[in-house]
């Protein structure tokens, strides 16, 4: 493919400063400041962590490696390879990258919004909304990535410099324990494509599930009826609460009938998918009331509600989740399912679900499986397009996150439920 020619004058980067001090979406004002106003030494706080902002797009989207050490503490400098927000941002210019011809009209919105001065030290919460397009991608679909940064800072000879910067992006707990993040990135032409048999035996049993349903019931051959998964029904929610555009708050976009748990909302998050995918009634009084397919049953709940989840973690545990959908049967309540191997990755399909572990071999995280192309069997990651919360991620494939490699992925897939 031709390689197409970027220039910074491409990029747009919208800074929304919010001068204000309702609720969490404005600076925190210090006891000097006149309502409405920031103090000078907050607008100095803000104006470094755009030109921060600024500089690490720059150097995101650049074939050259452009330097981010001058917006850090001096004592950090030295150790700034070492840390876990730098990785993070060496591992995601690495993937992007690789993915460069294939990257068109990319836009960044940064949104400041609260800057706390005390003293000689700041904090500062942003959001970064960034949006491109692939243009291998059918129908021009749009993908987006939401990322919010908390970011400690202290005066050093009357300048403010960067300490520390956390996010809400999964990809810390991958690039946490490595030394060199570039071992963790595989080219496509890595990767041979493995189909995995656990997982194409529950799609196979599921769509026979759907079919027998109606005469087993009618039969009364089995005590619980089969309730069939609708991956379309799934990818549909995930899409609505997935929108990472929102520039107030991470949260913005999900769906306020449920609990909250950010920064982990993954499991969570994939559990509405789920949810929704079994048919269940996105109204306030289904959800506080536990509706099917919600399960009550003791011994195998599975639920959630504005204020609060299931206290045995199957709603909001990775961990928990997978072994409720495994120990699922015709003979209980619940979801059931399957869990595939490591690095089989060849054979998802819309409404699945990918986990990725961690350099401990910790399965941490979640992703919802919203368009699968290609051919069963031979997928990679550049066909499967997921959604994701803690980040906020829509309509990004793999590939775009991750790079090619697939041996820290597994495949997750729920053929239905029994109630």
């Amino acid at each position: 493919m031709k390689r197409k020619t970027k220039s910074m004058g491409a990029l747009v980067l919208v800074l929304f400063m919010l001068v204000s001090v309702i609720g969490g979406t404005g600076f925190a004002l210090d006891a000097t400041q006149d309502a409405g106003f920031e103090t000078a030494e907050a607008a100095a706080v803000r104006a470094l962590t755009e030109d921060f902002f600024e500089k690490k797009q720059q150097n995101f989207v650049s074939e050259k490696e452009i330097s981010l050490a001058e917006f850090y503490a001096p004592a950090v400098r030295n150790t700034l390879a070492e840390k876990t927000s730098s990785k993070l941002f060496q591992f995601e210019k690495i993937v992007r990258q690789s993915i460069d011809a294939d990257v068109s009209r990319e836009n960044f919105e940064v949104t400041i919004n609260k800057v706390k001065v005390d003293g000689n030290t700041a904090a500062v919460t942003a959001y970064e909304n960034y949006t491109y397009i692939l243009d291998s991608a059918e129908d021009g679909i749009v993908s987006s990535r939401g990322i919010t940064y908390n970011i400690s800072l202290s005066k050093h000879e009357n300048e403010w410099k960067i300490d520390r910067i956390k996010t809400n992006n999964e990809l810390e707990g991958l690039v946490e324990g490595v030394a060199d993040v570039t071992t963790l990135f595989v080219a496509d032409s890595a990767v041979t494509p493995v189909a995995d048999p656990t997982i194409e035996a529950e799609h196979i049993r599921a769509e026979e599930q759907k079919r027998q349903n109606e005469s087993q019931s009618a039969r009364g051959v089995i005590s619980r009826t089969f309730h069939w998964y609708s991956g379309v029904q799934a990818l549909t929610y995930a899409l609505e609460y997935s929108n990472s555009s929102h520039s107030n708050y991470d949260t913005e976009p999900y769906n306020d009938l449920f609990d909250q748990h950010n920064p982990k909302d993954c499991q969570n998050f994939v559990s509405q998918c789920v949810w929704a995918g079994l048919y269940g009634t996105n109204t306030a009084a289904a959800i506080e009331a536990k509706s099917l397919p919600m399960i009550k049953t003791a011994g195998r709940e599975w639920w959630s509600t504005s204020s609060e989840a299931c206290s045995n973690g199957t709603w909001t545990s990775i961990g928990s989740f997978k072994s409720y959908i495994e120990d699922g049967g015709a003979d209980k309540d619940g979801l059931v399912g399957a869990t595939g191997k490591a690095g089989s990755m060849a054979n998802g399909c819309a409404g699945d679900m990918v986990h990725i572990r961690d350099s401990d071999g910790v399965w941490y995280h979640t992703y919802i499986i919203v368009q699968a192309t290609g051919t069963s069997g031979s997928r990679t990651n550049a066909n499967y397009y997921v959604c994701a919360h803690s980040a906020n991620r829509r309509n990004e494939t793999l590939q775009s996150i991750l790079g090619a490699g697939q041996s820290n992925l597994r495949l997750l897939t729920i053929s239905g439920s029994y109630y």
